[in-house]
């Protein structure tokens, strides 16, 4: 520790600079973020100069170079010296004209040791955990390189850059700060041996404003109140009679479809966000948001599903089910025996008994000869009826896909409170709350179609891919996807050279879901998916073939109407209109609304029109929002909101410290 000499010299070279710059030592320590005390404490030499306080005082004082090196002596001098020396530098300081602005992040760190780092004028906050791990990695023997990683804006320059000012008297070759050029990320691993790298990743920015996210949920709570439970199945169950792992619920609702038992969920997710709001004063930390997010759309979402199921396990298996869902695990059962669920006959296998909401069967219904859906609901109905009753409901697999929606919007770039806000929107709107329950199966769908938009964005172009081939197996509204999707691979930095990459990939799973089924039946595969929901499907909704039914032009719901013709004349030359606007525009936000608008041009084309199905025109304006978003916080214009994958790495080398500077 030094002695009070040398605390006295500091003090008085310090009182000398503040008097100089006209500022009390309350102004002082207001400027530095330190407390007035600490400044009374330095002047009167009864406190030791730290060196992260020197630095803010330095920074407060807006110091010119020879100022600098006057403080770097004073705190550098040999103990028991009553006298300042300044310290030769190594290098002539130029003269500074007075009046002059001086760019203190170029000054050098005071310190002993040979350094060039850059001086820092703010305080870190929020890191004790990160620098203590990166600490205890650099001090190790064995690690001879540390590298940082995490999203553009985390702070990986800023940590690196206190954790060698903090370790320089460590190292007796000193620390030096070097930027370095992008390098791809695969690199990194390959600059050491495995045994010798150690990888930290930072989380992101932890301050979030929460607003967006609060009005976002907060209209989902006071909307889905309102609705939740609505438009339930009417079954004729005769007596229900409680058991199994969900008994406890069917007990609850009295062995009935309940929605009052709904609306108390939604009214305990309004309450967990006021408690939120009070506690959230102007901003929030990025954890609590998730949380809070998390809670609120999972007491609008899951209440419904496990009532549903509970209902369903204590009376039959063709009861308080949809029969899209209910196909879709017969599906799945013949999938795990070998079968091909494409022109099977499904009379027999209690579907038939659904329709008459009574048990008794109905086994002229048109979809008992048809299995409508795309080969990836076979496939995922197969693996999920491997789980236990209840869970084996395929309900639960659409349920775990809708809460997914949130993380799947954290994929993108952009301020987290309204990639929270989308997600939040996308997975808790009364469409995907009713869809979840009621047996609807869009969610699993348009989670890899979100996911294949936000990878996309961040330059992950064959993951991309690979997600909208699944999005598309899963079902066949994700093909219009496509244009706007390859539009936006040829319009972003890198997304012609990865084209045939990703264009492979997307080929290989979507080969890999549906050629079994190909190869089985082909005839009966296009049949089902494409013939019969264009052809034979009877028409429902509010589209024009519902309104041509209303006009008399078409004489009943199940008459012939020429959607091909439609589709061909109308919703091509929009859709191919839309790309254009896309490419002209270079902006991915373009792309996705164009999706949305395309989606419902043949939505209302088509001979079904229900209102879940609007769902998918919905994610589209997500998708949209966030990537706007997302633009407009990173001020470009471009496709990409984010650097390349390369730019996002920060180095620390123990023996000559270089740290990588490349911040969004």
């Amino acid at each position: 520790m030094a002695d009070p000499a040398d605390r006295s010299g500091f003090g008085a070279l310090l009182r000398q600079h503040r008097l100089a710059a006209g500022l009390t030592q309350a102004a002082l320590a207001e400027r530095a973020g330190l407390a007035e005390r600490t400044v009374q404490d330095l002047e009167r030499g009864v406190a030791r100069p730290l060196r992260e306080t020197v630095r803010r005082l330095v920074a407060a004082l807006e110091p010119t170079p020879e100022v600098c090196v006057r403080f770097e002596a004073a705190i550098s001098a040999p103990r028991r010296r009553a006298t300042v020396t300044p310290r030769p530098q190594r290098e002539s300081v130029a003269p500074v004209t007075p009046g002059a602005v001086v760019d203190v992040r170029s000054l050098r760190t005071l310190a002993p040791r040979p350094n060039n780092l850059p001086l820092q004028t703010t305080p870190i906050l929020g890191r004790d955990e990160e620098i203590r791990a990166v600490t205890i990695l650099l001090l190790r023997d064995d690690v001879r390189l540390v590298t940082l990683t995490g999203a553009g804006g985390s702070g990986k320059t800023r940590l690196a850059l206190h954790v060698a000012a903090d370790l320089l008297d460590r190292f007796e070759d000193g620390a030096f700060f070097v930027e370095l050029a992008p390098i791809p990320r695969r690199s990194v691993p390959a600059a050491a041996p495995l045994a010798a790298v150690e990888v930290l990743r930072l989380p992101r920015a932890r301050i979030v404003h929460p607003a967006p996210l609060l009005a976002a949920l907060g209209l989902l709570v006071l909307v889905n109140i309102a609705r939740l439970g609505e438009g339930g199945w009417v079954f004729r169950t005769g007596r229900v009679e409680p058991h199994g792992a969900l008994a406890f619920l069917a007990t609850l609702a009295q062995g009935h479809w309940s929605p009052g038992l709904l609306k108390f969920a939604a009214v305990v997710a309004g309450l967990v966000l006021v408690v939120a709001v009070v506690y959230a004063r102007e901003r929030w930390t990025a954890r609590r948001a998730l949380v809070v997010t998390l809670v609120v759309t999972s007491l609008l979402v899951v209440p419904g599903v496990l009532l549903q199921a509970g209902l369903r396990d204590s009376t039959a298996q063709w009861f308080y089910t949809n029969d899209s869902t209910y196909q879709i695990e017969v599906a799945g059962d013949l999938v795990l025996s070998g079968q091909t669920p494409y022109g099977h006959d499904y009379r027999g296998t209690g579907i038939e008994r659904f329709y008459s909401r009574d048990g008794s069967a109905e086994p002229g219904h048109k979809a008992l000869d048809h299995f409508a859906y795309f080969p990836g609901t076979a496939l995922t109905s197969a693996g999920w009826r491997l789980l236990p009753a209840p869970f084996d409901d395929y309900r639960f697999f659409v349920l775990l896909a809708t809460l997914g929606l949130i993380p799947a919007a954290l994929s993108f770039a952009g301020p987290l409170s309204v990639r929270l806000a989308v997600g939040a929107v996308l997975a808790g709107n009364p469409l995907i709350v009713q869809a979840a329950w009621f047996g609807t199966a869009d969610a699993p769908s348009l989670l890899f179609l979100v996911l294949a938009f936000g990878l996309a964005s961040r330059s992950r172009f064959v993951w991309a891919a690979g997600c909208l081939a699944a999005a598309i197996l899963l079902k066949q509204f994700a093909l219009v996807a496509i244009p706007f999707f390859v539009a936006m691979l040829l319009t972003s930095r890198g997304g012609r050279q990865s084209f045939g990459r990703a264009a492979g990939v997307f080929a290989a799973v979507v080969a890999l879901g549906a050629l079994p089924f190909l190869l089985a039946a082909p005839g009966d595969l296009w049949a089902d998916t494409i013939g019969y929901g264009t052809g034979d499907y009877r028409i429902i909704g509010y589209g024009l073939a519902s309104l041509l039914v209303r006009l008399d032009v078409l004489h009943n719901r199940n008459s012939a109407y020429p959607f091909g013709l439609l589709a061909l004349l109308v919703w091509l030359p929009i859709t191919l209109v839309l790309v254009r606007s896309q490419l002209r525009s270079r902006q991915p936000w373009v792309g996705a609304a164009g999706f949305a608008a395309s989606m419902f041009v043949l939505l209302f084309l088509g001979r079904v029109f229900q209102a879940s199905y609007l769902l998918w025109p919905l994610t589209g304006l997500g998708i949209a929002a966030v990537l706007a978003a997302a633009q407009t916080a990173s001020g470009t214009s471009t496709t990409n909101v984010e650097p390349r994958p390369g730019s996002e790495s920060t180095e620390m080398r123990p023996f000559m410290r270089s740290t990588s500077s490349l911040l969004m």
